[in-house]
C-alpha cells in the first residue's frame, strides 16, 4: 500500500495549474517539480528503485516542501507595484535559511517549526504596519483549514509508524488542497508581478 505515497503527489499538480492559471511563474514549476521529486523518492524508498542515491532524494524532497511552506506564507503579503523584487529577495532568503537548517538542525519537524514561526512573524508585522488586505475569506479559510490538517498529519505520522502510508499520503493529498485554495485568495498576478520583468 506503500505505492500510495508515491500516487498521491499527483494532488499536487492541482495547485501547480491554478499557480499556472494565476501568472505565478515560480510558484507554479516549483509545484510540479515536488510532484515529481517527491514521487522518485518515495518510489526510491518504498520499493528500492532509485533515480538518484535515497538521500539525496530526501534532501529535495524536503528542500522543496518546506519551500512551498514559504511560497504559501508569503503569498499572503500584497506587494504593490514596483515593490515585487521584494518577494523574490525573500523567497530567495528563505532558500537559502532551508539549506542551512537542513545541514544544522536534527529533524524536519524543527525546520518546520522555524520556518512556519518567521513566515508568522513576517504576517503579522505586514498586517500591523500595512493593515489587512481583502483576500476571500471563504477560501482563506478552506486554505488554513486544509494546511492546518496537513500539519497535523505530518506531525503524527512519526507516532503511528504503522499508518505511514496513509497518513502521509493523506498529507500529500490535503496539503496540495490547501495550496490550490490559497491561490483563490488573491486575484491572478498581472505580468508587471512576476521577476521575470524586473529581472
Amino acid at each position: 500500500m506503500e505505492v500510495f505515497t508515491v500516487i498521491s503527489n499527483a494532488a499536487l499538480f492541482i495547485p501547480a495549474y491554478t499557480a499556472y492559471k494565476y501568472k505565478r511563474i515560480f510558484r507554479a514549476p516549483t509545484l510540479f517539480i515536488e510532484a515529481i521529486v517527491s514521487a522518485l523518492y518515495h518510489l526510491c524508498d518504498y520499493s528500492g528503485h532509485c533515480l538518484f542515491q535515497f538521500q539525496t532524494l530526501q534532501y529535495f524532497d524536503f528542500f522543496f516542501a518546506q519551500l512551498l511552506i514559504v511560497l504559501s506564507g508569503l503569498y499572503l503579503i500584497h506587494f504593490k507595484r514596483g515593490y515585487e523584487w521584494i518577494e523574490w529577495i525573500m523567497i530567495f532568503i528563505f532558500m537559502c535559511a532551508i539549506v542551512v537548517l537542513q545541514v544544522v538542525l536534527p529533524g524536519e519537524l524543527y525546520v518546520q517549526a522555524g520556518l512556519i514561526a518567521a513566515i508568522v512573524i513576517i504576517l503579522i508585522t505586514y498586517w500591523y504596519i500595512f493593515g489587512v488586505p481583502r483576500y476571500n475569506l471563504f477560501y482563506l479559510a478552506l486554505a488554513t483549514m486544509f494546511l492546518s490538517m496537513s500539519a497535523i498529519l505530518f506531525s503524527y505520522q512519526t507516532c503511528y509508524p504503522e499508518g505511514y502510508w496513509d497518513i502521509h499520503s493523506l498529507w500529500h493529498i490535503l496539503g496540495a488542497l490547501g495550496i490550490t485554495f490559497m491561490f483563490y485568495t488573491k486575484k491572478p498576478a498581472h505580468l508587471y508581478q512576476n521577476a521575470a520583468h524586473k529581472i
